[in-house]
């Protein structure tokens, strides 16, 4: 099961293209957010302390949501594939068990989540610290 996770995993990032796509949503929802929606949101509750703040990170938290899901039905997206090419065919006769092969799937898709929701992350901590100056304090 591990290797044929791996098999998937390796399917998933050498196909640039379904990289990309898995982080389309995302790039439309910032996009949105930042072109359309973040002045609106600012000024409508501009009542509340440090709204910027406070809408950049349920932006943040949206986003991260959005990956999560849209990174692992990407990730499915392999298994598609290897029905549409009757690839399971192959598989079905070899001595892999089916729980194997679908447990196989599933763990890549968690990895595959796991990892680009951990990158995202990454990158909207960056671009929180850089924005909003924040210092981290040693006490």
């Amino acid at each position: 099961m591990i290797d044929f996770a791996f098999r998937n995993l390796i399917l998933f990032f050498k196909d640039r293209t379904a990289v990309i796509l898995s982080f389309l949503a995302e790039f439309i929802v910032v996009g949105l957010y930042i072109l359309f929606m973040r002045e609106n949101m600012i000024q409508t509750f501009a009542q509340v302390e440090e709204i910027e703040l406070l809408m950049d990170t349920w932006m943040i938290a949206g986003i991260l949501g959005i990956t999560s899901v849209t990174t692992t039905m990407g990730a499915y997206g392999i298994m598609v594939d290897d029905k549409a090419k009757k690839i399971t065919r192959d598989f079905s006769t070899s001595p892999i068990h089916r729980f194997s092969l679908l447990g196989g799937y599933m763990a890549g898709a968690v990895v595959i989540g796991m990892f680009m929701s951990i990158f995202l992350y990454l990158i909207a901590s960056v671009y929180m610290l850089h924005r909003y100056q924040v210092r981290l304090r040693t006490e």
